[in-house]
């Protein structure tokens, strides 16, 4: 078996690579310079394993087609794409990176390259690298290349110290034991950054129990005079311990290539312990809860099972919730029942319902009162202790099966004495002979299946009637890449290339997805594009573009001229409309 990179890995190993190379030129590029690079994950690897072939294209908004030379001694499977814009020095850069795995086939020392690219009609190639295949099982003896140094030119290596910034925070630093914090984790970045980050390490919250939720947020700050946007993320987290609790450092990798890592400072709370004089039955539930009970199985008979289930709801850790002290009932078995949970974040908090259930089994028939069943917990947001109640459930308990007593008869009732003591349901008749006539000859039933074809034949009629007649939405949707063309060919007097670029694109999306995007967040649209059948790369290409056009809005001078912005989002419609029509 092969092993080695999967292609899910390659996808995830070109989402970090990418998000960490803005690299792309804040100057024009010299004539010696190739905006073309290629290395390997690995010069030496036995025959066994697969390795990934990196091909990185910097400096041009259009994805050029990337071809590899002949390579008979391993098979080829790729690529996978990554596209990423930035804005450096207020200069918009672009990259796209290809990720190809090979399986080697042939031992030996092999060359790759060298590969070539053609940009702007010029011919740019890669220098060739050699990669030496072992026999099976002597594994990967060569160390891992060292990344390309990541250079951002015109940026000091102070200013570059402080291109990201990565912060970690409580909502309140002093809650109770049990009580629901949000715990927030922020990345930033003043270079034009605005993409989900890569690598990212919580903590591990020891001595809390925890639950991440699972959106990023865009977040933004200015710092002095820096603009810095990104994305944020919170974890609920409750105390389990009183006391001093530090929170250790999280951590998040960017850019990847490089390998730097960027840590938060530890957060430390203060954790107070509840009051005292809790309630007798209180079990240590903190949050804010309501109750509430019911009988979930049919008719209550005696000597059979029936189920009490007790609902309690609200907000709070529901998960580790402590079971009530559910009511014993004189005369009556009961057993312990099953347990259910199901919660959610919303607005920031994690709400929801648990479930305890138990068993009884009463011994006798009669009128029953269940009790109210009191819930006790602490309110942390009232500081108080807090008991709920169930109603009382009136319950009336049926003999037992088979034991119902029979009616009492008087002297002077009469009794009906049968000639049999079967009763027939219908008299037998003198003689049995076949019907008259077969069912399958019968009028009605042929009649019961010629209808569900006619029925059919109307259906498919009705098609393909429907199709002749013109959708608005479609004929919306056809004219859609037309009219975007059209908005950036000939914008308004008073839109820049910039803002007609966004307006155009924004507006063929709003046509193509059949909503506005207008107000839709970055995570909302891209996750409509994918549903709608967009690869990731072009997403994020779009998000990008929206993003650029945003910025170029409020600091004109990322873009001046607009025709890189504008020249990306033509490209970009075109490869929408083959891929949202195909």
């Amino acid at each position: 078996m092969k092993t080695g990179a999967s292609p899910a890995l390659v996808l995830a190993l070109a989402a970090v690579t990418a998000l960490g190379s803005l690299l792309v030129m804040a100057s024009p590029a010299s004539a010696q310079d190739s905006p073309i690079s290629a290395e390997v994950d690995y010069s030496q690897v036995s025959i066994d394993e697969v390795f990934t072939l990196t091909v990185t294209v910097t400096g041009t908004m259009n994805a050029p087609h990337v071809e590899l030379p002949p390579i008979d001694w391993a098979t080829i499977q790729g690529p996978s794409l990554w596209s990423h814009l930035a804005v450096v020095n207020n200069v918009t850069a672009a990259q796209t990176s290809y990720y190809f795995t090979l399986d080697p086939n042939e031992t030996g020392t092999h060359s790759i390259g060298p590969i070539s690219v053609e940009i702007g009609g010029r011919t740019y190639e890669t220098e060739p690298i050699e990669v030496e295949v072992t026999g099976a099982g002597t594994g990967r003896t060569a160390p891992r290349p060292a990344p390309t140094p990541f250079v951002i030119p015109g940026l000091s290596p102070a200013d570059e110290q402080d291109a990201f910034l990565v912060s970690a925070s409580v909502d309140d630093p002093s809650p109770y034991v049990g009580q629901q914090i949000t715990y927030t984790f922020r990345y930033l970045s003043s270079l034009g950054l605005f993409d989900h980050p890569q690598g990212y390490e919580p903590p591990e919250f020891t001595g809390f129990w925890h639950r991440q939720d699972p959106f990023w947020r865009e977040a933004s700050d200015i710092v002095g005079t820096r603009r810095y946007r990104g994305m944020e993320v919170n974890t609920l987290i409750f105390p389990a311990v009183e006391g001093t609790v530090t929170i250790e450092p999280a951590s998040i990798t960017v850019p990847p290539r490089r390998g730097r890592t960027l840590e938060t400072d530890p957060v430390e709370l203060e954790v107070r312990p509840l009051p005292e004089g809790g309630p007798d039955d209180f079990r240590g539930a903190v949050g804010d809860y309501q109750v509430s009970a019911r009988i979930t199985s049919g008719e209550a008979r005696a000597n059979e099972p029936l189920t009490l289930a007790l609902y309690i709801t609200g907000r709070g850790n529901l998960e580790t919730l402590p079971e009530p002290a559910l009511p014993e009932l004189p005369g009556w078995r009961s057993f312990d029942g099953e347990s259910s949970v199901n919660t959610q974040i919303t607005n920031g908090e994690l709400v929801g319902i648990r479930t305890f259930e138990r068993v009884y089994v009463p011994s006798a028939p009669g009128a029953f009162t269940i009790p109210p069943i009191p819930f006790s917990f602490f309110d942390p947001f009232g500081e108080e202790y807090r008991t709920v109640m169930t109603e009382p459930i009136l319950l009336s308990v049926a003999p037992a099966t088979g034991q119902e007593a029979p009616p009492l008869l008087s002297d002077r009732d009469e009794v009906e004495r049968l000639g049999s003591d079967i009763r027939h349901i219908k008299p037998v008749p003198g003689e049995l002979r076949p019907a008259a006539t077969p069912i399958t000859g019968d009028f009605a039933y042929r009649l019961g299946w010629a209808a569900p074809l006619a029925a059919i034949a109307a259906a498919a009629g009705l098609k393909l009637y429907g199709r002749r007649r013109r959708d608005p939405v479609m004929e919306r949707r056809r004219a859609a890449y037309r009219n975007a063309m059209k908005a950036i060919e000939s914008p308004g007097a008073s839109a820049s290339p910039a803002g007609a670029a966004g307006a155009a694109l924004g507006a063929y999306l709003g046509d193509v997805l059949g909503q506005a995007v207008a107000g839709m967040t970055r995570s909302e649209l891209a996750e409509t594009l994918a549903g709608h059948g967009v690869d990731e790369s072009l997403v994020n290409r779009v998000l990008d573009a929206m993003s650029l056009s945003e910025d170029a809005k409020f600091a004109p001078g990322i873009d001046p001229s607009g025709e890189g912005l504008l020249e990306e989002v033509r490209q970009l419609l075109a490869d929408l409309e083959r891929q949202v029509n195909s």
